[in-house]
């Protein structure tokens, strides 16, 4: 922990928010985040760099999200266009890679696709600046092979 507070304390302090340790004792799971996602407008996935399970997020994330919600993924080794096949809408879908340690780097790559909506960009971008980020527009190019 001591390696973890004297990065922190190198940080913006005003950014970093601490944790309510009840939080590590609440309930999680589908139904805790179907909660937290009903009815949503925008939703930011940072799960585990697997596309099966990306791709099991991004389809829950559409039951239960707003019908125009920005889905965005901070993914940094899977392309986003292998991500947007599994959305109804895949022009919803951004790519939203936060640079670690978070709290400390200011940088954020906002992906878009050929797919991804002029509008969903602007949002993911807006956001970005919102919450005190640099923002890097980039490119995912189609990947034809698996």
């Amino acid at each position: 922990m001591r390696g973890v507070d004297e990065t922190l304390a190198k940080g913006d302090g005003a950014r970093v928010q601490p944790l309510d340790p009840e939080q590590f004792h609440a309930p999680h799971g589908a139904d805790h985040v179907k909660d937290r996602i009903d009815g949503a407008d925008f939703v930011l996935e940072a799960v585990p760099e697997k596309l099966e399970l990306k791709h099991e997020v991004f389809a829950e994330f559409e039951k239960h999200v707003a019908a125009d919600a920005v889905l965005a993924s901070n993914t940094s080794g899977i392309p986003i266009t292998k991500i947007q096949p599994v959305c109804s809408n895949p022009e919803r879908v951004v790519g939203m890679h936060f640079f670690n340690p978070v709290p400390l780097m200011k940088l954020v790559e906002v992906i878009r696709t050929v797919r991804t909506a002029p509008d969903v960009l602007r949002e993911a971008t807006a956001w970005c600046t919102a919450v005190g980020k640099t923002v890097v527009s980039c490119r995912s190019e189609e990947h034809t092979s698996e």
